[in-house]
């Protein structure tokens, strides 16, 4: 059975709709080339990338088991840009990738060279005609079992901390996605020492998990976490950090609101947004309380530049 939070995409993925016709595609596909964290032993082989939508834009890919990157940069070439590499959403296995090339389109537009990481993923081993059936048969959070005495809260904090090799190899993927970049930085047109990282849903968990690798990973000047920080997180760093969530998603906010209270006692920079609504990755049905969130972290990224 799926985990909750790939049921959580399943149902971001049937409010999304199709993929709009005549979406402006990458900019460039690259490689990031072998890793030096293996898949976990006794993973099952998944010989192809499975995915929802065309291979310009998809809505969602799984079985991913060699990570690349989307690169959306802006038509004018400036050199020394802001670079934010989005990690998306879907519990670890799936990759909500059309909500993150929406979000990296924008910031494109804004004037930041922005990439959709596509990190290795738990393979499901699912044709997309299973997805789909999968998606069909119920796209939304299973309720509480009978009897459950625990909250939202507490049962989506016992998934987060139980130990995950995978995790450790999606961390991997965003250490060499940060390097890459790095390394590329000329060719990007961005400043190497301007690269920022922001997580949707499951991929905050791993920015959570970045920030407490420390100086084990190459550097980050700043850090988002959308709908998605674990109720525990890292512990405080000076990376400065974005953080926002709705109201009525039960899944996140508690999480949230604990990471933002750390950074705040610690003294280090931190934002803080919560909207009314806008559920779990701002798309509750007839919500406008979070439209404003991609301008909001587009307007404090760029306030960050000015940051040694």
């Amino acid at each position: 059975m799926l985990m909750r939070a790939c049921v959580a995409t399943f149902a971001l993925l049937a409010a999304a709709g199709p993929t709009q016709a005549g979406a402006p595609p990458a900019v460039d596909v690259v490689a990031l080339g072998p890793s030096a964290v293996p898949m976990p032993p006794g993973t099952p082989p998944s010989p192809v990338e499975h995915r929802l939508g065309s291979d310009a834009d998809p809505q969602a890919v799984w079985d991913v088991a060699s990570p690349t990157m989307l690169v959306y940069a802006p038509v004018e070439r400036v050199p020394a840009r802001t670079a934010v590499i989005v990690l998306p959403g879907g519990g670890g296995r799936i990759l909500g990738v059309q909500r993150s090339a929406e979000f990296a389109r924008a910031l494109r537009d804004g004037g930041i060279v922005a990439f959709v990481l596509k990190y290795r993923t738990q393979p499901l081993n699912l044709t997309a005609e299973q997805f789909q059936a999968q998606m069909k048969a119920d796209p939304r959070i299973p309720p509480a079992p009978i009897g459950e005495q625990r909250t939202p809260f507490e049962r989506i904090n016992e998934e987060v901390n139980a130990p995950s090799p995978y995790r450790d190899m999606q961390v991997a993927d965003v250490a060499q996605a940060v390097g890459f970049v790095r390394d590329h930085a000329a060719r990007f047109g961005v400043d190497p020492a301007r690269i920022a990282i922001v997580g949707q849903s499951n991929g905050s968990i791993l920015v959570s998990e970045y920030l407490a690798r420390g100086n084990a990973v190459p550097a980050i000047f700043a850090a988002g976490l959308l709908y998605g920080a674990p109720p525990n997180s890292a512990a405080p760093t000076p990376v400065p950090v974005y953080l926002a969530s709705a109201l009525d998603d039960a899944l996140t906010i508690d999480g949230t609101i604990a990471m933002f209270t750390k950074w705040k006692a610690a003294g280090l920079p931190a934002e803080l947004h919560v909207y009314q609504s806008g559920g779990h990755g701002f798309r509750a049905a007839g919500s406008s309380g979070s439209a404003s969130w991609i301008a909001d972290f587009a307007n404090w990224i760029r306030s960050q530049r000015s940051r040694p």
